[in-house]
């Protein structure tokens, strides 16, 4: 059986310096609303900046799976999209 390989995405380590960059300017803006798209993205958000207190924002599932994996942790996405880009854009038109 014919098989064809390619890549849907790639994972890019940041350096430390553009991560310390990118948590300071987390710190200084308010952020009232986070959207977490999929179960990495609530993972990586998570490793990033584990200081940040998601149960004060916010919070925007993305998927079904995205629910699942927050609420495995004890927190409960205020809305919930389908689990498609035009899904959260709905969603976000609602806010």
């Amino acid at each position: 059986m014919p098989v064809a390989e390619f890549s849907v995405c790639e994972e890019v380590t940041l350096e430390e310096d553009i991560l310390k960059d990118y948590k300071s300017e987390v710190g200084k803006s308010p952020i009232d609303i986070i959207l977490l798209h999929n179960r990495s993205s609530y993972i990586r958000v998570k490793t990033a900046f584990p200081d940040l207190d998601l149960s004060s924002k916010t919070v925007v599932a993305g998927s079904l799976g995205a629910a699942e994996t927050m609420e495995k942790e004890g927190l409960k996405p205020d809305y919930l999209a389908k689990g498609s880009w035009a899904s959260i854009a709905k969603v976000l038109d609602e806010i």
